[in-house]
């Protein structure tokens, strides 16, 4: 594919182009603020206190008011484009890079974009270090020496590996500082990917995020859990799940397995089975990432996802009879509602906790997970597994067990790049590329 070909696609964007440049996306978001504004106060003014003005404050309310009709219109004009993938995978963002770079200079147009600025970030390249081989080149990367891989799609990251595989002399300059081309393409693809769930999250007219408007009766049609909220917390307000790729990458088999067992008529509970829960946690942030999407099975859409705080309801009840009677009292509830998955962080300490109480966890719920108005979801390691669970034949045949495996170093590097965001929000830090790999 040659650079012609790649801006004759760009082209399809020309008109947002073109409207971003004569009047950002923050400038066009304050004036419609201020109409907003405007069109209240005016009409506000209108009423009867101000009688002698109403004309002139109908005015202003109909001039806003229409001002208002005109950006709206703009903005969903411009919407329809920058929100459109062409089938050879051209976005809005790769043809900003292309249309803004001089053809004589594909490097230096590409590491000048707000995404090739992000990539250096990434990278640990630091502004002045960019701007230095930038001045200190002794050739330019011209349009007709571009070589973009025949058949590729025309991705942010693809045209960000074809920069560097052109570019004999940047690839000789990072190489020489030990970045690898593995490296620039891996945090290309990174950045592209947090991009387009970013753009996926506000592009709230799409079918995807239609979906995940709950009908009002169907939600009316569950019971209320009272007692259940008083030792769970729903699981998507207590985990992070910004960064969370629902629908592949790390843990997405165990993922499926978890949802097709989940979604049976009876005995739909899980036991998900791994080195460390927190391995067969992040196939449960999945599941949790799918029913905030509206992406579940079809038997799980309307489902609530409670994580038990077991240690709390050990604590709070301290003996065996007040415990008992509390857990069968929030099974009941459960069940009642009819929309309860219930997440048991860990099965075997759980059990453990309880015993000390002369209590037996599996007697106890046992008549109750047979029901196909709860799921349950069970977490345990490998070596409490075998110990607690595996010789509990009661257990074993309430639960189907699903085997979270260790992932591939792609795959947890996958893991990593989902999660550092939130973790870089909430603790004010930065990680490049390399120091996840």
């Amino acid at each position: 594919m040659t650079y012609e070909d790649i801006t004759k696609s760009a082209r399809e964007f020309r008109p947002a182009l073109r409207f971003d440049a004569a009047i950002s996306h923050a400038a066009r978001a304050a004036v419609r603020r201020i109409l907003y504004a405007v069109a209240i106060l005016s009409i506000l003014l209108s009423l009867e206190i101000f009688t002698e003005h109403t004309a002139g404050f109908l005015s202003v309310f109909f001039l806003s008011l229409s001002a208002l009709g005109v950006l709206i219109g703009l903005e969903i004009f411009y919407s329809s484009i920058y929100y459109m993938r062409l089938p050879d995978g051209m976005s809005f963002e790769l043809a900003r890079v292309v249309s803004d770079t001089n053809q004589s200079d594909i490097t230096g147009g590409f590491l000048g974009s707000r995404f090739g600025r992000d990539l250096a970030k990434r990278l640990g390249l630091a502004e002045s270090e960019i701007g230095n081989f930038l001045s200190s080149r002794s050739g330019r990367v011209a349009a007709s020496d571009f070589v973009f891989a025949e058949g590729a799609s025309l991705s942010l990251a693809s045209y960000a590996r074809a920069v560097f595989e052109s570019d004999k002399e940047l690839k000789d300059r990072f190489f020489g500082d030990g970045l690898l081309e593995d490296d620039f393409t891996g945090a290309a693809l990174w950045l592209e990917r947090n991009l387009v769930r970013w753009k996926e999250a506000r592009e709230w007219w799409s079918r995807r995020n239609l979906s995940k408007v709950q009908g009002l009766g169907k939600a009316l049609s569950y019971g209320q859990v009272w007692l259940l909220k008083k030792y769970a917390s729903e699981f998507a307000a207590a985990h992070d799940l910004s960064g969370i790729d629902a629908g592949g990458g790390y843990h997405a088999k165990e993922a499926d397995e978890t949802e097709l067992v989940l979604s049976r008529s009876s005995e739909a509970n899980a036991l998900l089975v791994a080195e460390d829960t927190s391995g067969a946690l992040d196939v449960v942030e999945r599941l949790a990432k799918r029913l905030a999407n509206g992406s579940i099975h079809p038997a799980l859409e309307h489902k609530q996802l409670f994580e038990l705080d077991t240690n709390a309801l050990i604590a709070a009840t301290g003996n065996k009879n007040a415990f008992e009677l509390t857990l069968m009292k929030l099974m009941q509830e459960s069940i009642k509602a009819g929309n309860i998955v219930l997440v048991i962080p860990d099965l075997v300490s759980f059990m453990s906790s309880a015993a000390t109480l002369g209590s037996d966890v599996a007697s106890v719920i046992d008549p109750y997970i047979s029901s196909s108005a709860i799921q349950i979801i069970a977490l345990a390691d490998v070596g409490g597994f075998h110990q607690s669970i595996e010789t509990n034949n009661a257990l074993m045949q309430r639960f189907e067990r699903v085997s979270v495996k260790g992932g591939t170093n792609e795959e947890t590097i996958r893991f990593l790049e989902d999660r550092i965001e939130a973790l870089e929000r909430r603790n004010g830090v930065f990680f490049t590329y390399q120091a996840l790999t």
